[in-house]
């Protein structure tokens, strides 16, 4: 039989839920830590490429510290407090790597976006027809010396 017994295939979906409320999780970070005003933002793809790199290197480090390292002989009992700073570093670094790659993709899509309009702004009224009292100084001044004066 190659079936998988059920304990198994329970580990295996529990995995695949936690990944899935992971990536959930992590595209509603990035919606809300960010704000860009009247843009739909797209953040599932560096929502799931966190969790694939955090997994990854999770399963990496758990592998490194089983077989390799002995830091019980170092650090006595701060140990799983180094390792566990140091995994958590891990995952800051995936972090960034997922927001890294929602800003490219946002950067691309920008680029591709059309651009308004490049004409020229439409030309001001002039300042003449204002009234005397609401012009400029110096116009006030231009108004009362062209006035002809009463013989």
């Amino acid at each position: 039989h190659d079936a998988l017994p059920i304990s198994a295939l329970a580990e295996r979906i529990a995995y695949l839920v936690g990944a899935a409320m992971g990536t959930a999780f992590l595209a509603g970070f990035f919606r809300i830590a960010v704000v860009h005003r009247g843009r739909k933002r797209h953040v599932w793809r560096g929502a799931a490429l966190t969790v694939g790199v955090g997994l990854l290197v999770s399963w990496g480090f758990a592998q490194y510290l089983r077989t390799l390292a002995r830091y019980t002989l170092y650090y006595g009992s701060l140990a799983t407090v180094a390792m566990t700073l140091f995994w958590v570093y891990l995952w800051s670094v995936a972090l960034l790597v997922g927001m890294e790659l929602n800003a490219q993709l946002e950067q691309e899509e920008r680029r591709h976006m059309p651009r308004p309009s490049s004409r020229p702004p439409a030309p001001r009224p002039a300042t003449s027809h204002l009234p005397a009292a609401r012009a400029a100084p110096s116009a006030r001044r231009r108004e009362t010396r062209s006035r002809p004066r009463a013989p």
